[in-house]
């Protein structure tokens, strides 16, 4: 499955954008594509690669029955979850100087349930579905539906780059291109980038274009030129940057069940009277950099990750006298019930830690850890990839008692040995 957005911004130079009917009155919006000025709206597109959304209610970019990647457009002033940063900065390598600098310096967005298509530039997906809004906030990060807009120049072309979850009170510069994520495997790390691409008259082609050379960075030339093109008879081509979002992550779904190779009246030992009472991930890292133009995602690799519950999105160290794991037997097809989950980077092997717990007196004994290295079977892979998903099924074996058993021979016929009682010689 894939959900996609949309995305609309501007950047106010200072000039006052009036309408036509009421020229005292500023009526722009981000839905505009420019002000009476002149002035473009930056509109931004972006598609997200099957969102995590599934994973759990927590992850960052979700709505309440996670099936789509948008949030209600009456709740974006209050949005806490559903939202994305957005930078955009001169496209020349390594020069963000201030000709080529940041336009969009980790702008907050959202996603709204607006959805927009072709004529307002965006671009067509393979499936005909359109695409979602994204609403940008102040830079103060309260208010949304912001109007931000391409600066008069149409000599620097800009890149575009967004992530999530985002952070806020994080600026980007041409030393610092990366972003700090405080991470506990409970939320989705995702990315992608915009950089345009480059037409000709050729690829344009309409009587009397107006266009003479290439066109070839997103700027407001760009957007204006291409829909001048499309209203005019040309050839479609999306002016709306598409930032196709990836994920950065492994998904890791764990279930418990009775191990394989055990006697049937284990396998029902198991079921009956064991639990699992914690999983962890061990010395996984608990803060994540990201570098928002390239994507390339490193961890501090310290601190463990507490595996969440399915149902309630919380951790079972919340309270272990209740929140059991439970084995379940496997259904006719081998598949068991996903319990808990955790998002991990990408790893040739994790060091997974469980307690294993039983209930019977006479079993011992009553509680068992276990360290183990969790490594990717799958024929042909020998990593855990980005943006995969793997179900992790752990078989528990019975605790046994502990019966220690000795068989004891009768005493030997006695033996006489004589030992006179009298002084020994000198």
């Amino acid at each position: 499955m894939k959900t996609k957005f949309w995305m609309l911004a501007a950047m106010t130079l200072g000039l006052a954008a009036c309408s036509n009917n009421e020229p005292n009155t500023v009526v722009v919006t981000d839905n505009d594509f420019e002000n009476d000025n002149g002035m473009v709206v930056i509109q931004l597109g972006g598609e997200a690669k099957d969102p995590g959304a599934k994973v759990s209610t927590r992850t960052p970019i979700s709505n309440d029955d996670r099936s789509e990647f948008m949030y209600d457009e009456a709740g974006l002033a209050t949005a806490t979850k559903n939202l994305v940063g957005i930078i955009a900065a001169g496209k020349a390598p390594g020069d963000w100087t201030k000709k080529n600098g940041i336009l969009l310096n980790n702008v907050k967005g959202a996603v709204t349930t607006t959805q927009k298509g072709e004529d307002d530039g965006a671009v067509v997906l393979d499936n005909g579905e359109k695409v979602n809004k994204i609403s940008l906030f102040d830079n103060a990060g309260t208010e949304p539906g912001h109007v931000y807009y391409y600066p008069v120049s149409s000599s620097i072309n800009y890149n575009f780059y967004g992530y999530a979850p985002y952070q806020k009170d994080q600026a980007v510069s041409s030393t610092q291109k990366t972003v700090s994520i405080p991470f506990t495997g409970c939320d989705e790390i995702l990315w992608g980038k915009a950089v345009a691409a480059t037409y000709t008259p050729t690829d344009l082609s309409i009587a009397d274009s107006p266009l003479k050379g290439t066109l070839d960075g997103y700027n407001a030339r760009y957007a204006r030129l291409l829909k001048f093109h499309k209203e005019n008879g040309g050839t479609y081509h999306p002016w709306v940057p598409n930032i196709d979002f990836n994920h950065k992550l492994v998904w890791l779904n764990f279930s418990v069940l009775p191990a394989k190779n055990q006697s049937q009246g284990d396998k029902l030992f198991v079921t009956t009277y064991m639990w699992v009472k914690d999983i962890k991930i061990l010395a996984h890292g608990d803060k994540a950099t990201l570098d928002v133009t390239t994507g390339d995602l490193t961890f501090n690799d310290t601190g463990d990750l507490q595996m969440y519950s399915v149902t309630d999105g919380t951790t079972y160290t919340d309270d272990k006298a209740t929140k059991k794991i439970l084995p379940q037997d496997p259904d006719a097809n081998g598949n068991t019930t996903t319990v808990g989950y955790l998002l991990v980077k990408p790893a040739d092997t994790y060091t997974l830690q469980m307690t294993v717990m039983v209930q019977q007196e006479n079993a011992t004994p009553q509680e068992q850890e276990f360290t183990l290295t969790l490594k990717n079977t799958i024929t042909g892979k020998t990593s855990f990839e980005e943006s995969n998903c793997y179900n992790i099924q752990l078989g528990i074996y019975a605790f046994q008692k502990v019966q220690v058993t000795a068989t004891l021979g009768k005493w030997g016929d006695p033996e006489n040995i004589y030992v006179p009682a009298e002084p020994d010689e000198e």
